[in-house]
């Protein structure tokens, strides 16, 4: 409905007072349908209207779950972990078309996904936005001779994203940018980070880290409190970098802290809780298989405090955490059962056999891990599929500009 037609109807003119009272009703998806009504009500539901402030728009997780077969459908199925609900929302071709590979999320209800020409780009499946990013094919060579293009055209954009891309995510500047950072695997360990602004036609190269042998990169995460990039390396290690002119800069460096494991059967996240730096460290004692129950995965978690000092955290309060497949997000004040709480996705890569052909597909449970007994229990177990794995998502929408 256009604001004209809704003006028809007096609607339009509704006050913005009452408009924002019954926002306050509602969950985030309704809100997204709220605001497309009409211009004058996605104006009263904009920044200055006080929602965020009201908790309105702090996120609740989701998964979007892969389909039950190798079919493609004409929806998608996300499930609300803080809910216990299911929703079904309209397909869209880069969740369900195979020419397309779908990544992982970003903040603010982002998805990413990747094209034929190998171009990311982000979604969001609630409001249909799409944000156009360059093709990595524009990777200046004479900086990354080993990656991708050393194998030549053979490789299709499935082996691609498996062998070299890690991550990509999308930050907003103080000045208003939107900006993509992305970290790649070349091969003999090699890293490379880049980043581009939405709409830009080539990436470009981000400095050097000194790593170690060996050692690659786990995560990273924007911090909008102090407008900088965290950078986990598998090692432990967490380099600070910051835009300047335009160009990526190293900041400074922390230290792992004393007892982080960083062997064959760890993963590394990052996130940030109340402004402050979160380590995790999730350790299984053996490698996942669809046979194992997974039930001797374990966590420890390190907060890094104003001295720039790691320090072991026992628990959360009245926090939870959500760990995907390369995604780590703190929740604050999450109802009383999930206090306390870490809610993670077993994620295992594996191949078999079908029709003679081999494909692609996943091992996938949905756990959680309760810091007060060291318990974890499995509580939604995901299909076998080959297109994509869980993606944990937060349905939160960047309502304003």
């Amino acid at each position: 409905m256009s604001c004209s037609s809704a003006k028809s109807a007096g609607w339009a003119d509704l006050p913005s007072e009452i408009v924002v009272s019954i926002a306050k009703r509602l969950v985030v998806a309704e809100v997204v349908r709220l605001r497309a009504v009409c211009s004058c009500w996605a104006w009263a539901l904009g920044k200055s209207s006080g929602l965020r402030q009201k908790g309105l728009y702090s996120p609740s997780p989701w998964i979007l779950l892969p389909n039950s077969s190798l079919e493609d459908v004409d929806f998608c199925t996300f499930f609300s972990i803080t809910e216990d609900r299911f929703y079904r929302v309209p397909s869209l071709k880069q969740i369900t078309d195979r020419r397309y590979i779908l990544l992982s999320s970003s903040q603010h209800g982002w998805l990413v996904s990747i094209d034929n020409v190998l171009a990311p780009y982000f979604f969001n499946p609630l409001t249909r936005q799409i944000l156009h990013l360059p093709t990595l094919l524009t990777i200046p060579r004479s900086r990354c001779s080993n990656l991708y293009f050393a194998l030549g055209a053979s490789t299709n954009k499935r082996m691609f994203y498996e062998q070299y891309l890690r991550k990509i995510i999308l930050i907003s500047t103080p000045l208003e940018e939107r900006i993509a950072v992305a970290f790649c695997r070349t091969h003999y360990h090699g890293i490379c980070l880049l980043f581009a602004r939405v709409e830009d036609d080539v990436w470009s190269i981000g400095p050097s880290l000194p790593l170690d042998l060996n050692c690659s990169l786990d995560d990273i995460k924007y911090n909008e409190g102090d407008d900088k990039l965290y950078v986990l390396t598998s090692s432990g290690d967490v380099f600070v970098l910051q835009f300047k002119n335009h160009t990526l800069e190293i900041v400074s460096m922390v230290c792992r802290p004393i007892g982080y494991e960083h062997y064959r059967m760890f993963e590394g996240y990052i996130s940030f809780s109340h402004g402050d730096l979160l380590l995790v460290n999730k350790y299984s004692k053996s490698y996942p298989s669809y046979n194992n129950t997974f039930n001797d995965t374990t966590f420890k978690i390190f907060r890094l405090d104003r001295a720039s000092c790691w320090a072991p955290v026992d628990g959360l309060g009245n926090q939870a955490l959500f760990i995907g497949p390369n995604n780590c997000f703190a929740l604050h004040d999450v109802e009383e059962h999930k206090k306390n709480k870490i809610f993670f996705i077993h994620h295992v890569p594996t191949t078999r056999l079908l029709n003679a052909n081999k494909i692609r597909y996943s091992i996938q449970k949905f756990g959680v891990f309760d810091l007060e007994t060291n318990k974890v229990e499995y509580v939604l177990p995901f299909e076998l599929h080959a297109q994509y794995f869980p993606i944990l998502f937060f349905p939160e929408p960047k309502l304003w500009d």
